[in-house]
């Protein structure tokens, strides 16, 4: 990579400087990062080249050089003092190596596609906005969990079940009105290839770690499972259409957070791709987790390590993706197909 610097660069720090970085992303798309604080989040601009006028110090120009450079396929670096036009006689680098592409899963990612908002694409958020986004995220799972006697009966149990998700769906719209429907991607049929395997390795592994549990440590059994066995045919079939609403909650749940992680893990802790991937997987795991004690009687082996286990598996087609609704399709067919063995009197109560 060529670091091109028109003017003289000052040795001091606190000057101001103009920062040029035009980029292409993995996806091909053309933009332009605009640095705006070297410990503060980067943020993607989508049209065209962008100027911006910022303080640093000077002397961290190599670091915030760097920065700059993460998750995306790098064209030359301007850096600028004292308003003039910046330098275009950099030539695009062509070494492979400098590229992102070593920042990716290839044996699970779609590579033409990109997590939202994290790196500023389409549109950065900031601190205040994701505080904003999980708060609405907290809204409706404890509407969920309310237990009103308007959200009782056929009817009214539809009612949390749709909050759920609509809640912070609806506070991602305030925040972002051009850009929250980011999380959702048209469905392929390869995509749902990935719903069918997915759900089924999920089973497997809730299953064989569920058994292992309850017969080192004992568990708990979810009521859901109790009240299915006194429900008629018309309240079974109600019970697994409320399900469809109340699963994509669950994800909305999961995929938020786990995009938060990734913000703060990216931008804050400036953590490699790979590593907020991995690190916001496995913490918003463990808050799914924890949003389960309550349905376990708090036993924290069964929610963290079961309902944990199958949180990790379950979030893998979102990672894979990027697509809410291959993630709440796995889901579904795991849910379903879990609630039809109790239903036979397959599955073991502890589940």
């Amino acid at each position: 990579m060529q670091l091109c610097l028109s003017g003289e660069f000052p040795a001091s720090t606190g000057a101001p400087v103009l920062v040029r970085y035009p980029t292409i992303s993995p996806d091909g798309s053309q933009g332009a990062f605009a640095y705006d604080d070297l410990a503060d989040s980067l943020h993607w601009r989508r049209s065209g080249v962008v100027a911006h006028r910022t303080k640093m110090p000077c002397d961290s120009a190599q670091h915030c050089y760097g920065e700059l450079r993460r998750g995306v396929v790098p064209m030359p670096l301007v850096l600028h003092v004292g308003g003039r036009p910046p330098m275009d006689n950099c030539k695009q680098p062509t070494d492979n190596n400098e590229s992102g592409a070593d920042e990716r899963f290839h044996c699970l990612e779609y590579l033409d596609d990109d997590f939202p908002y994290y790196n500023g694409k389409p549109v950065g958020l900031s601190g205040k906005q994701w505080l904003l986004l999980m708060l609405g995220v907290l809204a409706g799972f404890l509407v969920l969990i309310a237990p009103l006697p308007l959200f009782a009966g056929n009817i009214g149990q539809f009612i949390p079940a749709t909050l759920f998700f609509a809640i912070p769906l609806a506070t991602l719209a305030c925040i972002t009105p051009q850009h929250w429907m980011a999380l959702f991607r048209r469905v392929t049929g390869r995509d749902i290839k990935w719903m069918i395997l997915f759900a089924l390795l999920n089973i497997v592994v809730t299953m064989v770690i569920g058994l292992v549990v309850m017969k080192i440590l004992g568990t708990h059994s979810n009521p859901v499972f109790a009240g299915m066995a006194t429900q008629t045919p018309v309240e079974h079939l109600l019970f697994f259409l409320k399900t469809l609403p109340q699963l994509l909650g669950e994800e909305v749940l999961t995929i938020l957070p786990f995009l938060a992680l990734m913000t703060f893990l990216n931008t804050r802790l400036h953590w490699s791709r790979k590593g907020t991937i991995v690190g916001a997987w496995l913490l918003s795991a463990l808050l799914f987790g924890a949003a389960h004690l309550p349905t376990y009687d708090w036993n924290m082996v069964q929610a963290f390590v079961v309902i944990g286990s199958a949180r990790l598996v379950l979030l893998l087609p979102y990672i894979m993706t990027k697509n809410i609704w291959v993630s709440t399709g796995a889901h579904i067919l795991n849910d379903w197909t879990l609630f039809i063995i109790a239903l036979l009197g397959a599955i073991p109560p502890g589940h």
